[in-house]
């Protein structure tokens, strides 16, 4: 039945993926879409040590470097915006990484700020908030062997996943919480996610999962007793991985939140905002690529992150890499008043 093949997942991640860190590049891309229209993107090329399968025992240390914000101070400015639109965290809750997990940034290339209701978007984490993601080697949510009680799994269809064999695991909440809450220091707690796992047949590699917040509603708590945070409307996440030298390795992550118009005591815009947090993996790559060290910690965003536009690294990354080029209607949105590479330019020398 569907719970079985999850444990059976879970119990095979040694034996299905990398025991041994790793080197991967990368592409970070973050794009917020006003009503409909792409309005804002932030790139950046990367160098990633990314740390074996599965990670145990790593929020409490995380939680204490995350809260070390010296690491920044040289560059990271503490901005009082007066409108600001609150991006937060890639999935609302803090999830951690191993503090052995590093990314180092090549290169960046930032567009203008076309948002039209004159908002400075808040998107904090950057690309290792979103390797948190990785459900399969935090043992996070419905992969969590102390959450599978909270979970009912059901076995769906058997299906092609680019030409693997997989077979599907629906999940959701047995019981929707009715409050839901985050201790800092702690791992969730709460069954949050509905989604499906697509499992490989022959070892029961996890090949893809997607999921979505299950019961936005759920969250109103927080609405309550802090009025300064905004929960989103939805949050979808979805990880696929790939087969890379006999081990499976993540292939992109992508996680999107919708946020509707909202009032209150610090907030206040009207219009529909999606916010969109792409990062594609190409194991492997160069080993003489040199960056800066990006942490995530408290308030960290690659928008203020000092790093030089430098278009023959980017025509090298993208020929190398096969990195998905930005869409066609999302570059018409952008060039709205100035063309693409100009912006890049400009905001670079702003920077």
């Amino acid at each position: 039945n569907g719970r079985e093949l999850i444990e059976e997942s879970i119990k095979r991640i040694e034996e299905n993926f990398p025991q041994l860190a790793f080197q991967t590049e990368g592409l970070y891309r973050e794009m917020i879409y006003e009503n409909g229209h792409c309005s804002w993107i932030n790139e950046a090329l990367l160098v990633m040590d990314y740390q074996p399968y599965p990670q145990k025992s790593y929020v409490r240390k995380s939680w204490k470097a995350y809260w070390n914000e010296q690491f920044y101070d040289e560059w990271l400015p503490f901005r009082q915006y007066r409108k600001t639109l609150p991006g937060g965290h890639p999935q609302f809750f803090k999830y951690y990484n191993s503090i052995e997990d590093k990314v180092c940034i090549i290169s960046t290339r930032k567009s203008e700020n076309l948002i039209q209701e004159q908002l400075e978007p808040e998107l904090w984490s950057g690309p290792l908030g979103l390797t948190a993601a990785d459900k399969v080697k935090f043992q996070a949510d419905f992969l969590d062997p102390k959450l599978l009680d909270k979970y009912e799994y059901t076995r769906g269809a058997a299906l092609l996943l680019d030409s693997i064999v997989c077979i599907a695991v629906n999940f959701k909440p047995v019981e929707l919480s009715q409050r839901v809450h985050q201790m800092w220091q702690e791992k969730i707690s709460f069954p949050l996610f509905a989604g499906t796992v697509y499992l490989d047949v022959e070892n029961f590699a996890v090949v893809r999962f997607e999921c979505t917040i299950a019961n936005p509603k759920t969250m109103d708590i927080y609405q309550i007793s802090d009025p300064w945070q905004i929960f989103p409307a939805s949050i979808e996440v979805s990880v696929d991985y790939r087969k890379f030298d006999k081990v499976w390795l993540p292939r992109q992550l992508i996680i999107e939140q919708v946020l509707e118009g909202k009032s209150s005591e610090k907030w206040n815009f009207s219009n529909h905002f999606r916010i969109k947090r792409e990062l594609f993996f190409n194991p492997g790559g160069s080993k003489k690529l040199k960056g800066i060290e990006f942490r995530d910690i408290h308030r960290a965003n690659l928008r203020d992150f000092p790093v030089a536009y430098q278009p023959e690294i980017w025509e090298d990354f993208f020929r190398r890499g096969h990195y998905p080029a930005i869409g066609d209607q999302e570059t018409k949105d952008l060039e709205r008043m100035t063309p693409l590479e100009k912006q890049f330019m400009l905001i670079d020398r702003r920077y």
